[in-house]
């Protein structure tokens, strides 16, 4: 099982802090989150945004909070649409591993 990713933020303006995005992968299902709040707290989703399949060859939804921040990503068919370093260190969910 992966742990957290750690990036560190890339600005001109102010100095670098690393920070943590938790991303989470289910390889039964071929899906991924991105999460883009505190791995602490637990917002849910007031709002999803179902990006056009067409468009993006699968289905990509964009999760608000009440607020109106993007709080998720959800990627399907997330091993043609992520990078493979990033999904062999999510953290793992589903029962591949059981």
């Amino acid at each position: 099982m992966g742990s957290p990713q750690t990036w560190t933020a890339q600005s001109s303006t102010t100095p670098r802090e690393p920070f943590t995005v938790r991303v989470t992968y289910d390889r039964t299902v071929d899906a991924a989150y991105v999460y883009f709040t505190d791995p602490q707290d637990r917002v849910k989703s007031a709002h999803t945004y179902p990006c056009d399949p067409v468009d993006v060859d699968g289905m990509i939804n964009l999760d608000f909070d009440g607020q109106g921040r993007l709080i998720g990503v959800e990627v399907l068919a997330a091993s043609s649409k992520l990078p493979q370093y990033l999904l062999r260190s999510a953290e793992r969910l589903g029962t591949e591993g059981a």
